[in-house]
């Protein structure tokens, strides 16, 4: 990753129409409020670099995902441009992804380039309920039955989203560079050895999915 250098915000312009691009490009804090108050659900926001290769990938990445979570908005910003809104979200690195509500409000964050990861976080926030009162409660009083009905659901949700996300999706301890257990590396090293596509998910990091 690279850490974020301060440097002048550029001048705003007029926002993207919603149907000119699946990822909408911000340059002003008034961008990135028109995109979340858009719609009433989730915005995704990307924060990159042009000249930093892991954000030119996840950027292709996070244009795939949009191609197929319709719900969701998708927006990007060059913190080379406007390292002001990157700061106001947070984001001391590059790539970083801001997850929003309608009213701008960040409500998650997803930092370096892990498209499996991507992928799941998306998945999951898109089916969050965003209502005008308090977070964390929904409408409806369902039950310990219902509720835990919804969770298997959005799990298997989870499980599907990343599961489908690449030719090969290899669940395992640590990542390509680290595997942390010996099953972990010796499966790496069959996939490296075949020259298989694949994408990895460390399920130490989500306990849910292990």
């Amino acid at each position: 990753y690279h850490r974020l250098n301060p440097h002048p915000c550029g001048r705003e312009r007029a926002f993207v129409p919603a149907m000119a691009a699946a990822v909408r490009e911000i340059s002003s804090q008034a961008d990135l409020e028109a995109l979340c108050g858009s719609h009433g659900g989730l915005s995704a926001v990307l924060l990159w670099a042009p000249w930093h290769p892991p954000s030119v990938h996840l950027n292709k990445v996070l244009e795939a995902i949009a191609g197929q979570e319709k719900s969701v908005r998708f927006g990007k910003i060059n913190t080379d441009v406007c390292p002001d809104i990157a700061t106001s979200l947070g984001a001391d690195q590059v790539p970083f992804v801001a997850f929003m509500d309608p009213r701008a409000r960040k409500i998650d964050g997803l930092a370096g380039a892990d498209p499996p990861k991507l992928v799941e976080k998306v998945k999951a926030l898109a089916s969050r309920p965003f209502d005008a009162g308090a977070s964390g409660s929904t409408a409806g009083g369902g039950g310990v039955g219902s509720a835990g009905q919804a969770g298997e659901s959005d799990l298997n949700t989870r499980l599907r989203g990343l599961v489908n996300f690449s030719p090969v999706m290899l669940f395992m301890k640590g990542s390509k560079s680290e595997p942390f257990c010996g099953f972990s590396r010796k499966a790496i090293d069959m996939l490296n050895k075949h020259d298989i596509e694949y994408s990895t998910f460390d399920i130490l990091q989500d306990q849910e999915v292990r």
